[in-house]
Parts: structure tokens; C-alpha cells; sequence
């Protein structure tokens, strides 16, 4: 079955007028509409966010009205955003009496995957995006910005790399996955743009591009049959599987 948002509810068909028919729709309380939103698949179901009594919260649901129910428990506060599956798990932006974090569910245990606002205000997670079983996202440690990537426990989120850039800046450009691999562009100066992979482990510099050298990295990387795809100043479209280039 397909399922999607039409009309402020989440529908359910199997290609015919017969068979398709509203799973959940929205309800107005004291708090607000609680509209669905943010529709993705996972472990054979879908999610969506949507808000009720306890704020805004992630639900799932397997096509039918009764299959449909809350997920998680987060404290309210910042609506519930940037969903991200991997694997069993899925990764989301939720709120703490602190501020927004990355929390985690495996659909039966909800909980907070990191603890980034211990370093500042503002140091709220930002650009969440999965390959293979880690989260990888960008976040400042006090004055500085850094990538970094979580399996979902607080204790084992650890710092990739520095990022060049302001708390607020986004120099954390195209986070493509490839399998496991992570491919991001990253702005270094106000003229130098880099091409990087990583796994979570120490990353690895595929390129390096100056102003007025190769003009630019293009606009976009594009994950293609295990590579990626990418455009370099006006030489056409490169394709990388992990190895720098020369």
C-alpha cells in the first residue's frame, strides 16, 4: 500500500478509489492543530510528526486507523524535525528542558541520542543525515563548529572533524551517504572549497579547490551506483568512490 499526506491527514491506498481511505486525520486542541507532517518510511511502516497533548511528538502507523499511534514521548517545546532512518533506528531533532537534541527510537525505546547543549545555548545539532548505521551532523563546541556522528548513546558521539565557520554558519555542504561512507563538501576559506568522505573515522580529503583554479565544486553531490557524482569548475562531471583525486 501507499500511504501520504493529503488534506491535513495521512491516507492509505492500494491504487483504487475502493481502497483508499484517511488513516488519521487532524485534530485542533488547546496547544494547537496538530497537522501531519515530514511522511517516511521505516521497519515496514511509516512515521510522520504531528502534535497532541504532550506537543509535538513523532507517530507511526501501518496503513489502517488502528495501527496508528504515538511513537515517542519528548519534552515539549521545538516541533519535532529532521528525520533520518538507519537501519532499525531512527534519528530525529526533539526537545529537552535545555534545547533541541538528536533523540533516537528503534520503534519500542525512545531516547536522547546526544548531549551537545552540555558546551553552550545554541549548540543545538543541525543537517542530520545517516550512512550506513551512524548519524552524522554538525555542531559547535563552545565558539567552534564541528562535524560529528553519533550511533545513538550520548557517551559514544564523538567530533569528526572541525569545521571552518562561525556557530550559525553551514560549512557542511551536500552530506551525500554512500553505504557507509559519508560525502561532504566543506567551505575552508572564503576561496577554498574541499571535497571529503569519512566513516566515522578520520576523514579522508578527496579535493581541493581554490578560487579562480577550478572555479568551483559545483552545486550539488549526487550518489550513483556506489560513487559520487560532482561537477568541478568547467571541466563536467567528476565521479569519486572515496580515493583522493589528482
Amino acid at each position: 500500500r501507499l500511504l501520504f499526506l493529503n488534506d491535513d491527514a495521512v491516507w492509505s491506498t492500494d491504487g483504487t478509489a475502493a481502497g483508499t481511505r484517511r488513516v488519521w486525520a487532524r485534530n485542533c486542541l488547546s496547544n494547537g492543530c496538530s497537522l501531519p507532517d515530514l511522511l517516511q518510511p521505516f521497519l515496514g511502516k511509516a512515521v510522520f510528526t504531528a502534535r497532541d497533548s504532550h506537543g509535538s511528538e513523532l507517530w507511526w502507523t501501518d496503513g489502517t486507523t488502528a495501527g496508528t499511534k504515538r511513537l515517542t514521548n519528548v519534552p515539549e517545546g521545538s516541533p519535532v524535525s529532521g528525520l533520518v532512518g538507519s537501519g532499525r533506528r531512527f534519528f530525529f531533532k526533539g526537545s529537552t528542558p535545555h534545547g533541541d537534541e538528536v533523540w533516537v527510537t528503534d520503534g519500542r525505546e525512545t531516547r536522547q541520542a546526544t548531549n551537545t547543549l552540555r558546551w553552550a545555548p545554541g549548540s543545538e545539532p543541525t543537517d542530520l543525515v545517516a550512512a550506513g548505521d551512524r548519524l552524522f551532523f554538525q555542531a559547535c563546541e563552545g565558539e567552534y563548529l564541528g562535524l560529528w556522528s553519533s550511533d545513538g548513546l550520548p557517551q559514544t558521539t564523538v567530533k569528526v572533524r572541525d569545521l571552518f565557520g562561525s556557530c550559525g554558519s553551514r560549512p557542511f555542504i551536500y552530506p551525500t551517504a554512500v553505504g557507509r561512507w559519508l560525502f561532504f563538501r566543506s567551505t575552508v576559506t572564503w576561496n577554498q572549497e574541499q571535497l571529503w568522505s569519512t566513516d566515522g573515522g578520520e576523514p579522508v580529503l578527496l579535493l581541493n579547490v581554490l578560487a579562480g583554479e577550478d572555479a568551483s565544486l559545483g552545486s550539488s553531490l549526487v550518489a550513483f551506483q556506489g560513487r559520487v557524482l560532482f561537477s568541478r569548475g568547467t571541466g563536467g562531471a567528476r565521479a569519486t568512490g572515496g580515493q583522493p583525486q589528482r
